[in-house]
């Protein structure tokens, strides 16, 4: 049965919020290939010498890219540094505690003495925007 253009868009609009966040992606190449990471399913990035290793929650990823480079692509509202090494996804923190951030994936990574409050700042404005308050 045909539907008008209105409805369509109508019922596009509704679910709009659940479809568009996946189409966020980063666009790292690792060994030659092109792979397309969704925002959601990063959780955090570690700094090597020849680049950066990304974790997912599906797998680590190498890439060649030095940390500040991808730092740079990636919103600052969402990823933060919680050391010079270290970028993490605030929708993946499960507890800050003492000189610790807890993953849900179950890493524990140390907060750095000059990113502590920056790192807490940044959470705590995460959360305001999540939960609207």
């Amino acid at each position: 049965k045909p539907i008008s253009r209105d409805h369509l868009w109508n019922a596009m609009h509704r679910c709009a919020d659940f479809w568009f966040s996946s189409l966020l992606r980063l666009e790292v190449l690792s060994d030659r290939v092109k792979i397309g990471i969704p925002f959601k399913n990063l959780i955090w990035v570690e700094g090597t010498r020849r680049g950066c290793l990304i974790h997912t929650s599906h797998q680590s990823i190498t890439a060649r890219e030095p940390l500040y480079q991808l730092e740079q692509r990636l919103p600052e509202a969402v990823f933060t540094r919680c050391q010079r090494s270290f970028l993490v996804n605030l929708t993946h923190v499960r507890d800050i505690s003492g000189g610790s951030l807890f993953l849900n994936d179950g890493t524990e990574l140390s907060l750095g003495r000059g990113n502590k409050a920056q790192v807490l700042e940044s959470y705590r404005l995460f959360c305001r925007r999540r939960h609207g308050q």
